[in-house]
């Protein structure tokens, strides 16, 4: 699996947004990563930011509203 697809509206939720991190820190195969319209709110934000700072595959990854993707 290269691309992961949560977006528009999953909820997955604070725990949710937690345990995606948690498997970002051990995956290298995920270069993809949507997670547009879920409401990632501080605490699932920041244990996202701390994941990717230490997953090196994740290259694209969508967070917001509409078409916006961030090239890493």
């Amino acid at each position: 699996v290269t691309t992961l697809n949560l977006g528009y509206g999953n909820k997955i939720g604070v725990e949710g947004q937690i345990a995606l991190a948690k498997a970002l820190e051990k995956n290298n195969s995920i270069t993809s990563l949507d997670l547009g319209c879920n409401e990632i709110g501080v605490e699932g934000g920041i244990a996202l930011a701390k994941a990717l700072e230490r997953n090196n595959s994740v290259i694209s990854l969508k967070i917001g509203h509409g078409n916006k993707t961030l090239k890493i």
